[in-house]
């Protein structure tokens, strides 16, 4: 059973919803990259996400790669969490998910 009486656990998840205004608009952002795969060009679409308050400046940032034929919209529960944390987090959509290219 888990124990809900670590205080930093409660804080945490206590304080999360005033993350949440912060992290949208860092959503919202659109980002992409050009990229070369097999002499391809492809853009692949990306967000970067953290929170100003909580974030470890001397960290190292987290990239996050989506799994199952998702984007970065599919992991960005699991990216809010660690940012929440302190970590700065980078989310690509692979080639083909997402708003990145697909790969012909």
């Amino acid at each position: 059973m888990p124990n809900f009486e670590n205080p930093s656990i409660n804080k945490i998840f206590e304080n999360r919803k005033d993350f949440i205004p912060e992290v949208g608009k860092q959503l919202e952002k659109e980002a992409n990259v050009e990229v070369e795969i097999n002499g391809e060009k492809l853009n692949v679409d990306y967000r970067v996400i953290s929170v100003e308050s909580q974030e470890n400046k001397d960290g190292d940032a987290v990239v996050l790669l989506p799994g199952f034929g998702s984007g970065w919209e599919g992991i960005s529960e699991l990216g809010f969490s660690l940012a929440c944390e302190g970590r700065k987090v980078i989310m690509p959509s692979l080639p083909g998910y997402g708003n990145s290219d697909n790969p012909s």
